[in-house]
């Protein structure tokens, strides 16, 4: 119909009655002109028509073909039709797809909350998406990306979660935890092995303990045990510090993924 069109292809079907009504707002919030109002509005009525299946939009360079596509889609989807748009060139689609995610942004209640509903799919490198801030948002192979960053075992959003609930249950045990207090014999089995032969060797005769041992025999092992032990607690923060620092590392990782969820789901 395109290539060898009728002469009434171009017209609007007259068995079919446009029952579908497009509200005003959706197509005048777009700026266009009253022709450009005509072919969305045409264009969009052709949901429900089983008869007419080709629409022809025609016009010299200059005359807003790629808005008014852009706005076409964008009418499609806030009455929640699914569209696939094909365009020859990456320039093209990337036009349109500029043009269509700046139209929805706009109209978006909550932050990015929407841009789940497009996806952009092509070749990344010969498109060059770095020159067309946002179509990140909506670009398949970066939502893909950043869905698994969502949902991985060990770093996800529930992984996540999880974590911040239990350092608010317990702040003080992961202080702790983190701040890594070793025993004496901890001490002595990593930096000094031999010692802990020799204490084995030595309860042969003797029934001291083994930090009794180390006080005795070894004290300038517990000297240097104790020195170790008041460098990383002059080094560490207070349990306050901790607490504000780890809080928001958490909440803002938690941030993170919870607004890549809304954007991309």
């Amino acid at each position: 119909k395109v290539l060898q069109p009728c002469l009434n292809s171009g017209e609007n079907c007259k068995i079919c009655r446009q029952s579908l009504f497009i509200e005003d707002k959706i197509i005048s919030s777009q700026s266009l002109n009253e022709s450009q109002k005509e072919v969305v509005s045409s264009c969009v009525s052709m949901i429900n028509c089983c008869h007419a299946s080709t629409k022809l939009i025609w016009g010299p360079p200059g005359t807003g073909k790629t808005k008014t596509v852009a706005c076409l889609l964008f009418s499609l989807l806030k009455l929640k039709t699914r569209t696939l748009t094909c365009a020859p060139t990456n320039t093209a689609i990337l036009q349109v797809a500029t043009r269509l995610h700046t139209l929805v942004l706009e109209s978006l209640e909550y932050d990015t909350y929407g841009l789940g509903d497009i996806v952009l799919f092509g070749n990344g490198k010969r498109m060059k998406l770095d020159s067309y801030p946002g179509l990140g948002d909506i670009f398949l192979d970066y939502r893909v990306k950043n869905l698994m960053q969502c949902f991985a075992p060990f770093t996800g959003w529930k992984h996540t979660l999880e974590s911040i609930t239990q350092f608010l249950l317990d702040p003080q045990k992961q202080y702790f935890l983190e701040y890594d207090h070793k025993t004496l014999e901890e001490f002595v089995r990593e930096k000094h092995n031999n010692v802990l032969s020799a204490y084995i060797l030595s309860k042969r005769i003797s029934q001291m303990t083994f930090e009794e041992y180390v006080q005795t025999v070894w004290k300038d092992i517990e000297d240097e045990y104790l020195s170790d032990e008041k460098e990383k607690i002059e080094k560490f923060m207070t349990l306050e510090q901790y607490v504000k620092k780890k809080f928001r590392q958490l909440s803002e990782k938690l941030k993170f993924l919870i607004q890549t969820l809304y954007t991309h789901m």
